[in-house]
């Protein structure tokens, strides 16, 4: 674990690997992050369409991930954006 500027201990983890493509233009394609401060935790999944399923190679299209932002309460946000 760290600890952030505010003090705060935080962990980020990749929780699936993290894939880049050279047939789709060196553009990471697929993998999830999970970033964790206290009882909050952020899930981000790389590689989607712009419903959230899971695509390869959009051609010249636009890849997306989801953001699943969890508070300590257990409430969650999900936001889909392209990147």
């Amino acid at each position: 674990m760290a600890t952030n500027r505010f003090g705060a201990a935080f962990a980020t983890a990749i929780t699936e690997p993290l894939v880049v493509k050279q047939d789709c233009s060196f553009r990471l394609t697929g993998g999830k992050v999970k970033h964790t401060v206290g009882q909050s935790s952020a899930v981000v999944t790389f590689g989607l369409n712009a419903t959230g399923e899971p695509t390869s190679c959009p051609g010249i299209g636009v890849y997306y991930f989801k953001a699943v932002l969890t508070g300590p309460n257990g409430n969650s946000i999900t936001v889909i954006l392209p990147y």
